[in-house]
C-alpha cells in the first residue's frame, strides 16, 4: 500500500512540475505580465506594474510601430497627425503638440503616454508627469535607434516576439539593399524636404535620410550639416547633386518605424531605376 501511495505521489509531483513548466513557458512566450522597468530613448526610466494595455500614442510613428507589432488594440487615444494605418483615425484624437488635451488624457486613464522629442518639449513632458500621467519618449534618429525603440514598445506591451520579428525583417531588408547597390556607381543625392518657395530645407547627418543614402551606396551632398537644416539655393547649385529626392509629404522617410524600408525601396528605384 505504501509503495502504491509513493507511486501516486510521484506521478502527481511530475504532473505538477510539467504543468508549472508549461505555465512558465507560456508566460515567457507572451512577454510575461509582471512589473516592468524600461528606459526610454531620452534616458528616462519608466516603471509599470504590468505590460501596458491602455496607451495614448501621440506621435505618428508610435501608432505605426504599435500596429506593426500587433498591439493596435492597446491604443485608446492618438495624436492629430497619427494617420497610418488608415483606420487608426477612428481612435480618439486628443490633439498634438501644444494643443494636446491633458484633461482628456487624464479622463481616459492611460497606462502610458507615448511622445516624441520632435513633437513635444521637455516642459510638456514634465507637465504631463506632474499631472499624474506616465510618459515614454521616443528620440530615434537612426535605424539602430528605431530598432531599439520597436523592441522597447514590444516589451512595454508584452509583444516581444512580434517586435523581434519586425526588427529582424527590417535588418534583413537593409542588408538586401546594401548587397543590391554596393557594386553600383555611387550617386550624389539631395533631399528636398519641401517646395523651394518654403525654403531649401534638407536632411544632413544624423538623420534617417543620410543613413539611407549610405545604405544605398549614395552620398548625401549635405552630409556635412547637422540634422534638418535650411541651405541656400547657391549652395545647392554649387554641389550639383545627381538626383533630387523629393520628400514633400511622404512620411515613410521621416517616421521611425517599419515603413523606413518602404522609403528605402522608393529611393532605390528613383536613384537606380
Amino acid at each position: 500500500m505504501k509503495k502504491n501511495s509513493f507511486k501516486i505521489i510521484s506521478i502527481l509531483g511530475v504532473a505538477v512540475c510539467l504543468c508549472f513548466g508549461v505555465m512558465l513557458s507560456a508566460c515567457a512566450s507572451s512577454g510575461g505580465g509582471g512589473p516592468l522597468e524600461l528606459t526610454d530613448l531620452s534616458g528616462r526610466t519608466v516603471k509599470l506594474e504590468k505590460p501596458a494595455s491602455r496607451i495614448a500614442a501621440l506621435s505618428a510613428s508610435d501608432c505605426e510601430v504599435l500596429c506593426a507589432i500587433g498591439a493596435k488594440d492597446t491604443i485608446i487615444a492618438r495624436g492629430t497627425y497619427c494617420d497610418y494605418p488608415a483606420d487608426i483615425v477612428t481612435v480618439k484624437d486628443v490633439g498634438s503638440g501644444t494643443l494636446t488635451s491633458t484633461e482628456e488624457l487624464l479622463a481616459m486613464k492611460p497606462d502610458i503616454v507615448l511622445m516624441s522629442k520632435t513633437g513635444f518639449t521637455l516642459d510638456q513632458v514634465n507637465a504631463m508627469e506632474s499631472a499624474g500621467l506616465k510618459t515614454f519618449v521616443n528620440e530615434a534618429n537612426t535605424f539602430d535607434d528605431t530598432y531599439k525603440y520597436i523592441e522597447l514598445l514590444a516589451k512595454l506591451t508584452g509583444h516581444e516576439d512580434e517586435g523581434s520579428k519586425v526588427v529582424a525583417d527590417m535588418k534583413n531588408s537593409v542588408n538586401d539593399f546594401r548587397d543590391k547597390t554596393k557594386s553600383k556607381e555611387q550617386k550624389t543625392v539631395y533631399f528636398q524636404l519641401c517646395m523651394p518657395e518654403h525654403g531649401y530645407w534638407t536632411a544632413g547627418k544624423n538623420t534617417f535620410m543620410d543613413e539611407m543614402a549610405e545604405i544605398l551606396n549614395c552620398k548625401n551632398v549635405f552630409n556635412d550639416v547637422e540634422g534638418w537644416a535650411e541651405v541656400s539655393k547657391e549652395e545647392l547649385e554649387a554641389r550639383h547633386p545627381d538626383v533630387t529626392i523629393r520628400i514633400d509629404d511622404d512620411e515613410s522617410f521621416t517616421r521611425p518605424g517599419p515603413r523606413l524600408i518602404d522609403a528605402l525601396d522608393k529611393m532605390c528605384k528613383l536613384v537606380y531605376g
